[in-house]
């Protein structure tokens, strides 16, 4: 996921570099105000069922219904509910899972 933001970042500066030259500051402003946006409220147009609740296990979706709703951004979320997930990575660490849950290092130095 990350490499397809990486892949998108040059065209956005691209596209701010044109916004930039032939728009006026107000509309610019507007711009900026949208794309900061998100990380306060975002929607949500379909509600999806997955297989599995579990934040752990891969996302598979069963079923889903359009249902617009308005929900607190990513940053908000972040801020307020932030998942814990070395449960989860503990999992892929094999004789390390101990030391990664507690947050030792995974190899003592010799």
């Amino acid at each position: 996921m990350p490499t397809k933001i990486l892949i998108i970042n040059p065209f956005i500066i691209f596209l701010y570099i044109i916004y930039f030259k032939y728009l006026n500051t107000k509309k610019i402003i507007l711009l900026i105000f949208f794309n900061f946006l998100p990380w306060i409220v975002t929607y949500q147009i379909a509600d999806i069922t997955y297989k599995e609740k579990k934040i752990c296990f891969a996302k598979e979706a069963l079923d889903y219904d359009f249902n617009v709703s308005i929900q607190k951004g990513k940053f908000v979320d972040y801020l307020f509910n932030e998942i814990d997930m070395t449960t989860c990575y503990s999992q892929l660490m094999g004789i390390y899972s101990d030391n990664f849950e507690k947050g030792k290092p995974l190899k003592l130095s010799k």
